[in-house]
């Protein structure tokens, strides 16, 4: 009956003997099933499961926290790093994204890690302190009082910012698309500096957050109206002679959502998915209580690719 079988997984004899049979470099681990789910937004993931990365806070028990099962894993294979694991996100088809776990890999990232502390982490969020955004060296007046914070998260998709931000730090981004319709090129730079040792800034590029959008318009090019500081300063003018009219039927849509939290994590909660972590090289230290940023080493794009592909099409079915 089931209290004979919770008899048999408190048994220290029976578990010994569990772990005998498995393979060299295999670990049991607890895991929750769902017998039950919604639709939406389910029915379309290509996935079958969640594989949570987040400190021990976050489960149930210990032996539900797959960090801490793998950290003593890699102990007892002799690792020398059991408490990291590292995650790179590739940029395009040809590459292959990677969960390392023991440690990290110089070949994913340029320079050297910047770590910053996680804070509270009783919590159980890989979360980190912001000490101010802008973009372009405008700062964000949304963290201007110096109270944001950020979660790294590999399980979000988007940047997610709070909804009172998102007007600001949306305007702040959208940019208009150049002729030949690409938002990989010149644009809006958001910086977010975080706190650490080096107390280091990520930089974001149109590349990493914006994606190609239709404006409902004609297909004229256009020049795009200016933001309210832009119109105050005068133009030199070698730039108006080098002025580029761009596209009237598409724009550079920021890759943003609004997301809000309530305290002890919110409520100026931001966070650092798809768009941060395919930028930077990310390492997870759960020992130390601290992410390792790195600028991601990514190989060029192979010239067959499609120049805007969507990197989120493994999360759903195409209509």
């Amino acid at each position: 009956d089931d209290d004979d079988d919770d008899d048999d997984d408190d048994d220290p004899e029976a578990e010994a003997a569990a772990e005998a049979l498995l393979a060299p470099g295999c670990a049991r681990m607890r895991f929750i099933a769902a017998v039950d789910m919604s639709e939406e937004p389910f029915k379309d993931f290509h996935f079958d499961g969640v594989l949570g990365l987040g400190l021990a806070g976050l489960s149930q028990t210990p032996e539900f926290n797959f960090p801490h099962v793998m950290a003593g894993l890699v102990a007892e294979m002799g690792g020398t790093s059991p408490h990291t694991f590292s995650v790179f996100l590739a940029d395009h088809t040809a590459e292959t994204s990677s969960l390392e776990v023991g440690g990290w890999s110089r070949r994913h990232f340029d320079g050297n890690l910047a770590w910053s502390p996680v804070h509270d982490p009783e919590l159980g969020h890989w979360l980190v302190r912001i000490k101010s955004m802008s973009v372009d060296g405008n700062p964000v007046n949304f963290c201007e009082d110096g109270g944001c914070t950020a979660v790294v998260d590999t399980g979000t998709s988007l940047m997610a910012v709070p909804t009172q931000a998102f007007p600001e730090v949306f305007t702040m981004l959208r940019h208009p698309a150049p002729l030949e319709g690409s938002c990989r090129g010149a644009g809006p730079t958001l910086q977010i500096q975080l706190e650490g040792e080096l107390n280091f800034t990520l930089t974001v590029t149109p590349k990493d957050y914006s994606r190609a959008e239709p404006t409902g318009r004609k297909p004229e090019t256009m020049k795009w109206p200016k933001k309210e500081e832009e119109k105050k300063q005068p133009e030199p003018a070698e730039a108006q002679e080098k002025k580029v009219e761009n596209r009237r039927d598409i724009y550079c849509k920021p890759m943003l959502m609004a997301m809000d939290f309530p305290a002890p994590i919110g409520p100026k909660l931001f966070i650092l998915g798809e768009p941060v972590l395919r930028r930077f090289y990310t390492v997870y230290d759960t020992k130390e209580h601290r992410v390792g940023f790195g600028l991601a080493r990514h190989e060029p794009e192979p010239p067959n690719l499609l120049a805007e592909e969507d990197p989120e099409a493994w999360w759903y079915d195409e209509e």
